[in-house]
């Protein structure tokens, strides 16, 4: 029995901890959208697209010099849409393990989700951020 006075505090269902896990998730300026889906795909289009103007038309500019400045924007255009794509399809993997994760782990230790929601977060980021232009570098090197 109880003091007078005090009550119990709530019991937390794996529901309301699992959404807690959710809202607590801190935001920074690498989780924006515009970071993620247009910066970063930008930046990896660049040296995509250098290589593959050397590929097809022998120097970095062999497209503009043949078939005029439209072509040559549009089809740098065209790798930044791919690499836009790439991203998007590699961080709603990323969502789907995290979430995945998340929900394991409410479901089996609900007092450590924040942390462990915390650390996928941050572990999701570096993969997106670090994974992917890691990936394009040993691809150009490798051949």
């Amino acid at each position: 029995m109880q003091a007078a006075g005090r009550e119990a505090p709530p019991p937390t269902s794996r529901v309301s901890t699992y959404a807690q896990a959710q809202s607590t998730t801190p935001h920074r300026r690498l989780s924006h959208p515009l970071a993620k889906f247009v910066l970063l795909p930008f930046l990896l289009a660049i040296p995509a697209f250098h290589l593959h103007e050397h590929i097809a038309y022998g120097s970095g500019l062999g497209e503009y010099y043949t078939f005029g400045l439209k072509a040559y924007v549009t089809t740098f255009f065209l790798w930044w849409s791919a690499w836009i794509i790439g991203v998007v399809v590699s961080a709603a993997l990323l969502r789907a393990l995290i979430e995945a994760s998340t929900i394991v782990t409410v479901l089996v230790r609900p007092s450590s989700a924040l942390d462990v929601r915390r650390l996928l977060e941050q572990l999701g980021l570096a993969v997106l951020y670090l994974g992917i232009p890691t990936w394009l570098t040993l691809r150009i090197l490798n051949g």
